[in-house]
C-alpha cells in the first residue's frame, strides 16, 4: 500500500508505524492480510497506484483513482485542526491570522 513518506505522527516510516499504518494494518490483519507498506512523495502516490506498484493508496492527491480501478472507501483516521492556548491568557483565536499578534 502506498503512504505518504514520514508524517508524524500519522506515519513513521523508519519504523512502519504510525496511527494511519497501525490502523489499516490491523484492519488488514483482522481479515487475514498483512500490510505492506510502501512510501513515496505525495505527488507519486497516485502514478504508484496507476503504474500498479501497489495495490492500495492512502490517499489520491486529488487525483480520481476510480477511473484506474480504485475503490473508494472511507477514511481510515478523521481529526480536527484546534488551536488551544492558556486560558489565563484570555487570548482569542477564531482563524489563523489571529496567531500573528
Amino acid at each position: 500500500m502506498a503512504f505518504s513518506q514520514e508524517i508524524p505522527p500519522y506515519i513513521f516510516q523508519k519504523n512502519d508505524r504510525g496511527i494511519e499504518i497501525d490502523i489499516i494494518s490491523a484492519a488488514l490483519a483482522y481479515k487475514g492480510h498483512t500490510l505492506k507498506p510502501l512510501y513515496f512523495p505525495l505527488g507519486r502516490i497516485p502514478i504508484a497506484f496507476t503504474n500498479k506498484l501497489v495495490d492500495a493508496a492512502m490517499g489520491d492527491m486529488g487525483v480520481n483513482l476510480e477511473t484506474n480501478g480504485g475503490f473508494y472507501a472511507d477514511p481510515a483516521v478523521i481529526y480536527n485542526n484546534v488551536f488551544i492556548t492558556m486560558k489565563s491568557r484570555k487570548i482569542i483565536i477564531e482563524k489563523p491570522s489571529d496567531l500573528d499578534q
